[in-house]
């Protein structure tokens, strides 16, 4: 599947766009799950590129903080791989502010927290 209208939006941290899709009421109803051709939500866009307010507004609608992609990541994976790079760390803490599981393994056994030792940055995050 390609990226939604609510993927892009919440990739782009366009908050207006994602509280507008979220409260849709029309006759096709935006799924808040839906997974792109790497099996990433609309959650994993947001975190991947350290979109903390849409992923806040995602979490809010009930997003999972726990959804796997293809590769096993989930969002918190991707949002500490995007601190490491941009040293901005708002998404990995709203991520962690609602549960997200610090000892979830991807599909090489890889935890968020492994991967801070991989990258430039770590000792902030």
């Amino acid at each position: 599947m390609a990226h939604t209208p609510l993927h892009v939006s919440a990739g782009n941290n366009r908050t207006d766009i994602v509280k507008f899709l979220l409260e849709w009421q029309g006759p096709e109803r935006i799924e808040i799950e839906a997974k792109n051709m790497y099996g990433e939500t609309p959650l994993h866009m947001a975190a991947k590129n350290g979109c903390s307010e849409a992923a806040q507004l995602l979490l809010a609608h009930g997003a999972s903080v726990e959804a796997r992609a293809n590769n096993g990541m989930t969002p918190l994976h991707l949002a500490v791989w995007h601190s490491l790079r941009a040293e901005e760390f708002l998404a990995v803490k709203t991520l962690l502010e609602h549960n997200a599981d610090c000892s979830a393994k991807d599909n090489e056994g890889m935890t968020p927290l492994n991967h801070l030792s991989q990258g430039p940055g770590n000792e902030k995050l």
